[in-house]
C-alpha cells in the first residue's frame, strides 16, 4: 500500500512539471547575427521589438518609441518592408517608420522602391508615389542635389500623380537644377491640353 502511495505521489510531482508555464523568450536581448548560431531565431526576436510599432487600428508614427530602440533597428524595417510574408499594410508602414533612418542603406531601400517596374499595377504606382514622398523627406535636407537628380527625371512620367509629387519635392527644395526642371515643366503644362490644369493648381503654378 505504502508503494502505491508513493506511485502517485510522484506521479503527481512528474504531472505539475509537466504543465508548468512555459519559459517566454527574452525578445529583449539585441545582439548582432554573427554572434548567434541561428540567425533567423535573432531576426524573430528583433522582429517582434518592431512589429508591434507597425501595427494597430488608428497608427500613426511612434517616433518616440523607435527613437528609443537600437540604433540599427533600420535593418530589420528594411526586412519587414520587404518581406511578402507580411501584410501589405504592415510592410508600408515599416517603409514609412524608416524616413526615420537617413542613411545610406535606407537610401538604396527607397531607390528600389522607386525603381519598381510592374507595368500595368495599380500597387506599382502607389509604392512610387510613396517613395517620393519619403525620400522627399527623409533626405531633401541632407542630400537635396541627389534628391533633386531622381525627381527631374520623374517630371516625365506617365503617371501625372507621380509627377505631382516630384514637383512638389522639388519646390520644397529649391535647388538650381530642380528651379530649372519646374520652370520647363510649367510651361509645358501651359501649352498642353485642360486636364492639366490640375496639375499647375496643385502645384500653385
Amino acid at each position: 500500500m505504502l508503494f502505491f502511495a508513493s506511485l502517485v505521489v510522484c506521479t503527481s510531482i512528474v504531472q505539475a512539471a509537466s504543465i508548468e508555464a512555459p519559459v517566454v523568450p527574452d525578445v529583449s536581448v539585441w545582439a548582432s547575427e554573427e554572434s548567434l548560431g541561428n540567425p533567423s531565431s535573432i531576426n524573430l526576436q528583433r522582429e517582434a521589438r518592431v512589429l508591434p510599432l507597425l501595427r494597430g487600428f488608428e497608427w500613426r508614427l511612434d517616433i518616440e518609441s523607435f527613437r528609443a530602440l537600437p540604433n540599427n533597428c533600420w535593418e530589420d524595417l528594411i526586412r519587414i518592408a520587404n518581406d511578402a510574408r507580411f501584410m501589405k499594410i504592415t510592410r508600408s508602414r515599416a517603409s514609412v517608420a524608416l524616413t526615420l533612418f537617413a542613411n545610406d542603406n535606407v537610401w538604396l531601400h527607397m531607390m528600389s522602391q522607386l525603381a519598381a517596374d510592374f507595368p500595368g499595377s495599380s500597387e506599382n504606382a502607389v509604392m512610387r508615389r510613396r517613395a517620393v514622398d519619403q525620400l522627399c523627406e527623409t533626405f531633401a535636407v541632407a542630400r537635396s542635389d541627389a534628391v533633386a537628380g531622381k525627381m527631374i527625371p520623374l517630371l516625365e512620367e506617365v503617371d501625372p500623380q507621380l509627377r505631382v509629387r516630384a514637383a512638389q519635392c522639388l519646390q520644397l527644395m529649391a535647388t538650381e537644377s530642380g528651379k530649372k526642371a519646374l520652370l520647363e515643366y510649367k510651361t509645358k503644362l501651359e501649352r498642353s491640353a485642360a486636364e492639366s490644369d490640375w496639375e499647375l493648381e496643385a502645384l500653385n503654378f
